[in-house]
């Protein structure tokens, strides 16, 4: 048996690489829009800018976001379909005749119907308000005409008062 090889000292470290420092690219100066916010960027530090001082509204948005318990009761069942039938031209016209109609008042950036599940196959949908007075008082558009076909639109089975 051979006595193992005496190790050098040279062979005991490990290379030692020198790293590149990455620094961050240089934007050449550009002017800020007049009027605009400044916007935070993401720093050197590794910090991500926080969304909500990016999107100031963000938090209102979540806030009036309308909830699943009076989900039920923001709901309507929309029969008589005429074929074909697509969930966003049925949407775009219901929100049209409440507003023309003066059954819901125009808010600007505001659609009263915010969801739309439809089945092409049996000509019905379920079609979802933003607020519980808005689906009441879309029951009156009971009876409107639609390419062709008088829809009917009625509370859901599941409704309950």
């Amino acid at each position: 048996m051979d006595a193992p090889e005496a190790v050098t000292s040279q062979e005991e470290r490990a290379p030692i690489y020198e790293v590149e420092r990455v620094r961050p690219p240089v934007l050449p100066a550009i002017a800020p829009i007049p009027g605009a916010p400044p916007v935070p960027m993401a720093g050197g530090a590794g910090l991500v800018p926080d969304p909500y001082k990016l999107m100031p509204n963000l938090l209102g948005q979540a806030a009036q976001a309308p909830s699943q318990a009076t989900r039920p009761q923001r709901r309507l069942y929309v029969g008589g379909l005429p074929t074909p039938c697509y969930d966003f031209q049925l949407t775009a016209f219901l929100n049209q005749a409440l507003v023309a109609s003066g059954i819901c008042s125009p808010i600007p950036g505001k659609v009263p119907i915010i969801g739309c599940q439809l089945t092409a196959e049996k000509n019905f949908a379920f079609i979802e308000f933003g607020d519980v007075p808005d689906c009441t008082a879309a029951l009156q558009l009971d009876g409107i005409p639609y390419m062709g076909s008088v829809l009917k639109i009625k509370r859901p089975k599941e409704f309950t008062p």
